[in-house]
């Protein structure tokens, strides 16, 4: 073979694996795996409990009132009462008896979402509760074909006292400091009348309105504050008299729920509450409430009210705060 040829043959070989080093196939590399997005739980949200169930009952403030009944009679009264409201509405409610008109308004006012309080009050109690936007006035007690009742203040007949003016250094008879009628309405009436109760010559409590009125008829008193009805056919009335002029109607009691109770609720509640006032089955509230009936409110009962509070410069904010 010629030298050329043979120098031929190892230049092509040399080209052809220079080549095959050039083309060399790299390795496919293995892929990643790419992680399965995975949601976040959001933070559990509890579930509001339904006004008027079990476990978030309607709480009803009533303010003790003197009663001839006995402990044991009262309390059968506040079961039958819850019970009879479980049975026309379906919602659970517990009555509470609380001490005085302000610990009921403090309660109704207390109100918030999911827990509930309304109250029966006297008319300055609503008043107070209205003034300070927590009390909307649903129904009304009667008595007599009256939704009001008449607050007045007696003296001894042969009392030479002849207006409010005439009650320095009297000797004032209560029942307590937080009672509606012999203090609390007295108070509001000799303030709105420019006679401060502090000129008073002294104050002596008893522990009902009856033996007030007896110790009066016993000539211990000079003035007591009373409803016209504990007046009217008392031990008293025969020696006493009414001071003139001075003697106020106010409403025997409102029932009045918080602004935060539910629309379906509230109707719900008081169509149920007039269905157990009245009639045959009124026995149910009476020895609660002493009623003859519930009603609608009527929205002009509290104008007598509102202009002797006004007289008397009370702050009905303030009052009820």
């Amino acid at each position: 073979m010629k030298r050329s040829t043979i120098l031929l043959l190892c230049l092509s070989l040399l080209i052809v694996v220079s080549a095959c080093q050039r083309r060399r196939i790299e390795p496919t590399l293995q892929p990643s795996l790419t992680p399965t997005p995975r949601s976040t739980s959001l933070p559990a949200v509890p579930t509001p409990i339904p006004v008027g169930a079990a476990r978030n009952p309607i709480h009803i403030a009533f303010p003790i009132r003197e009663s001839a009944r006995s402990e044991r009679a009262i309390q059968d009264a506040v079961d039958d009462l819850e019970a009879a409201i479980l049975d026309e509405t379906g919602f659970v409610v517990v009555v509470d008896r609380v001490e005085s008109d302000a610990e009921a308004v403090a309660a109704l006012c207390d109100s918030v979402d999911g827990s509930i309080t309304v109250a029966w009050l006297h008319g300055i109690a609503y008043a107070a509760a209205a003034a300070q936007n927590c009390g909307t006035a649903a129904l009304q007690v009667e008595r007599a074909g009256s939704t009001t009742e008449r607050a007045i203040l007696i003296v001894n007949n042969d009392s030479d006292i002849d207006g409010v003016a005439g009650l320095e250094d009297a000797n004032f008879c209560r029942v307590s400091v937080t009672d509606f009628y012999s203090w609390l309405m007295p108070s509001i009436i000799m303030a709105s009348n420019g006679f401060s109760p502090a000129d008073l010559g002294s104050v002596t409590d008893y522990e009902s309105t009856s033996t007030l009125l007896d110790e009066f008829a016993n000539g211990n008193c000079d003035v007591a504050g009373v409803s016209e009805s504990e007046y009217e056919g008392s031990s008293a009335s025969s020696d006493t008299r009414e001071l003139s002029g001075v003697g106020v109607p106010v409403p025997i009691g409102i029932l009045t729920y918080p602004e935060v109770f539910p629309l379906g609720q509230r109707a719900t509640l008081t169509e149920a509450m007039i269905a157990i006032g009245n009639g045959t089955r009124g026995t149910l509230l009476f020895p609660l409430l002493e009623q003859d009936g519930i009603v609608e409110v009527e929205s002009g009962d509290l104008s007598a009210v509102r202009n002797l509070m006004n007289r008397a410069g009370v702050d009905l904010a303030a009052m009820g705060s």
